[in-house]
């Protein structure tokens, strides 16, 4: 979720007035202060969390492997929450299996591929706010190995 400096948040969902919508919390919704438009906590949340997705081949995946070496994402100078994962791809559902780690710790374990293809918004497991600290490397480790085809990660983070 883009940063909350307390009641006001800005988003990137185009306004029909021009420019983005400027939300400010008023009891149960927040508004645009440019058109007027009411959104809820929940779905703002969900239209405005950032998603990141990587996609590794078969090969490369193999156990052990770390899907978010890399990746800027992994390692960040604030405190963050993962809102949310999902994991597609290989040839056939619950082929693959991957877990998270917090640096050496493991946070979420046994998280299997849902289908084929790749994930979207929808495929997002709620994760319930896994805290990582600033400056922790964040990693998707496979525990078993897709058969064939890329296996596909999204994740859901917000800074804290």
């Amino acid at each position: 979720m883009p940063k909350v400096e307390r009641e006001k948040v800005k988003d990137t969902i185009k306004c029909p007035e021009g420019g983005t919508h400027i939300w400010i919390w008023q009891g149960k919704y927040y508004y645009c202060n440019k058109c007027g438009g009411q959104i809820d906590k929940a779905r703002l949340k969900e239209e405005t969390d950032p998603t990141y997705m990587v996609s590794v081949a078969a090969a490369t995946a193999v156990v052990g492997y770390d899907l978010f070496v890399n990746q800027v994402f992994a390692r960040a100078p604030n405190d963050r929450i993962i809102t949310g994962v999902g994991v597609k791809g290989s040839a056939a559902a619950l082929d693959t299996l991957v877990d998270l780690y917090v640096d050496e710790t493991r946070i979420a374990g046994g998280l299997a591929n849902i289908s084929t293809g790749v994930p979207n918004n929808d495929d997002i497991m709620s994760m319930e706010d896994l805290y990582v600290p600033a400056g922790a490397q964040l990693r998707c480790i496979i525990t078993d190995a897709p058969s064939t085809n890329p296996i596909n990660v999204i994740i859901s983070l917000e800074d804290m």
